[in-house]
């Protein structure tokens, strides 16, 4: 402490002795100017300035001195004023960094945490991707390991996936103390260690989590563009020497596959947009792998009988093509398929769970031998996930269903299903059957029914499609009118959904002829009065007078092939037709 004190003293002698012979230069340079002629009023005023600069450097260097050895929290707070000086007291979300593909933002929110400001002190609320991460430091691990430091403690909070599937995962309000430089945030898991990382907020923008996470509908990443997924067909032809080519697989409406078919029973498939582009090369069981033109082409050896499935919509094509035995593993516990055959062949112990999709149990798959991994678009926030697939020699298939803008383009995926195992004449067939229950469905008049379709979340806020989504085609093609028809987020044409408040809701829905509320995401509101719970003020919708309040089940979602049958619920819905009769729409009592 004395020779804190001693320093001190010594600095402020030092200073103020420089600050002497300053002034003294000042005098003399400002005698020699005036002999000379000179008024020498800019040379005074710009000594002055500089002394005055040096006096503010003085009381500086005391604060800084002074502070050294204090609580941190102090120099915190004035870091984190400085870092937020241009960002008035709000809301926001940020981009936030880490080292280590471990360690990030749950994918629902896009790597982005929610920044909030409250007089110039900025805190960052990052959900995680699970609850293994115990608790967060600001600072190293060696740090946190001491007596007294206090550690960020995990809020448990609920996301929704895209396919309407729910988990618990811990969140965290990590202090930030500057912005677009990297700082030090410590976590412990559950193996009980402490591990040091760097990570950095970046990208700031208006802005709530809850608002980001609402305009992420099911296809979140979907590609705009897919017109040139795949080159022409001169040009694919050269991808394999010495096989001839015979035909391609028809589509109707899906633009997101191709099927080409060579001699031998060997298929050429192309999968996903441009930037995300898959190819594959399906070889016949016993045949050869024949030469390629590129090294970018993942090898799929029949027969594919140990498939990971990781993508929810693609269990029904081997529901209905009567290939569930194909299927080994599943990123859904025991249960959580609103398909019951999948169901039953898990308590069967046919096909087991393996763990989610972005944390699957490699020891077991590769002990396994797992041929094929079938995962959703949901992978593409999971990089590390697809790299250790790569990594084992384990072939990954993406479902881009998601990305096609038709209603009955996502039937149509049926048909790539059914190659990898020859099935493709019958799959054509399930496939027309629903496009003639479509066809029949949109042929009708139009009319002026209007429905709102809907969820309401966890905060108060209304879940709507927009008007983009397949599910608003859906409406206008059955000949209702979708009232939010007119919204859509210019600020993304990937997103599907977006969170609106219940007063805009209100103002929009409240003359509604017809309410369908999407209990595939929220599956607590089982009838009217759950609804009431959720908002008094539906009371006053005319839906709700007048009894015309539906909801669609979570098993619409895991059944694309069954978009012929939701057209026809609509049609019979805004008809009268007899509502006995319908597939995928009840009642809400």
């Amino acid at each position: 402490m004395r020779n804190t004190k001693r320093i001190k003293l010594r600095s402020a002698v030092l200073i103020l002795t420089a600050l002497f012979m300053l002034a003294v230069t000042v005098v003399l340079t400002g005698c020699a100017q005036n002999k000379a002629g000179d008024t020498g009023t800019g040379t005074e005023g710009t000594a002055t300035q500089q002394v005055d600069e040096a006096a503010g450097a003085a009381d500086n260097t005391g604060s800084e001195n002074g502070d050294q050895g204090t609580a941190g929290n102090t120099d915190g707070a004035d870091n984190a004023s400085a870092g937020s000086a241009a960002l008035e007291d709000g809301v926001y979300t940020a981009l936030f960094t880490t080292d280590s593909s471990m360690f990030h933002v749950n994918e629902v929110y896009d790597n982005r945490g929610e920044l909030r400001v409250e007089n110039g002190v900025m805190t960052l609320h990052i959900p995680l991707t699970s609850k293994n991460i115990l608790n967060l430091y600001p600072g190293s691990a060696e740090e946190a390991q001491k007596e007294g430091a206090k550690l960020l403690e995990p809020i448990v909070e609920e996301v929704v996936y895209p396919d309407g599937t729910k988990e618990e995962v811990n969140a965290f309000d990590v202090p930030v103390t500057v912005l677009d430089e990297d700082f030090d945030l410590a976590l412990i898991g559950t193996k009980g260690k402490w591990y040091d990382h760097k990570v950095s907020v970046s990208d700031v923008k208006p802005g709530s989590l809850k608002e980001l996470s609402g305009a992420t509908g099911e296809n979140d990443d979907a590609a705009a563009d897919t017109d040139s997924m795949a080159a022409g067909l001169a040009d694919r032809k050269k991808e394999l020497s010495g096989i001839e080519y015979k035909d391609s697989l028809v589509t109707d409406y899906a633009e997101n596959f191709i099927v080409d078919h060579y001699d031998g029973g060997y298929k050429f498939i192309y999968i996903g947009p441009d930037e995300n582009k898959q190819k594959f090369l399906l070889v016949p069981e016993g045949k050869e792998v024949p030469d390629l033109a590129s090294d970018d082409v993942t090898i799929l050896k029949q027969p594919l009988d140990k498939v990971y499935i990781s993508a929810s919509s693609m269990m029904q094509a081997y529901v209905e093509l009567n290939e569930l035995d194909k299927l080994a593993y599943t990123s859904k516990e025991d249960g959580k398929w609103n398909i019951p055959e999948a169901n039953e062949v898990m308590e069967a112990g046919k096909l087991n769970y393996v763990g989610k999709y972005n944390a699957p149990d490699y020891e077991q798959l590769i002990a396994g031998g797992c041929d094929l991994v079938l995962e959703s678009t949901m992978i593409l926030h999971a990089p590390e996930v697809a790299e250790r697939f790569e990594e084992l020699g384990i072939p990954m298939l993406t479902d881009y269903s998601g990305y096609e803008t038709h209603p009955l383009a996502r039937a149509e995926w049926i048909k790539l299903t059914a190659a990898l195992f020859d099935d493709e004449e019958k799959a054509g067939e399930l496939f027309d059957e629903q496009k003639e229950y479509f066809e029949k469905a949109i042929a009708g008049e139009k009319t002026d029914t209007t429905i709102a379709f809907f969820f309401v979340n966890s905060e108060g806020l209304v879940q709507i499609r927009q008007g983009q989504d397949y599910v608003s085609k859906l409406i206008d093609m059955a000949g209702a009118k979708y009232v939010f028809a007119d919204m859509n987020d210019d600020s993304s044409s990937k997103k599907t959904t977006m969170n609106i408040s219940m007063e805009d809701f209100y103002s929009r829905a409240k003359d509604a002829d017809f309410l369908i509320y999407n209990a595939a995401i929220d599956s607590d509101v089982h009838s009217v009065d759950d609804l009431l719970k959720e908002n008094e003020l539906f009371a006053d919708f005319k839906a709700v007078k007048e009894k015309h309040v539906w909801y669609v089940g979570p098993d619409f979602y895991q059944k694309p092939l069954c978009m012929g049958y939701m057209a026809s619920d609509l049609r019979t819905l805004i008809t009268n037709r007899n509502k006995e009769e319908m597939f995928f729409l009840k009642p809400l009592e």
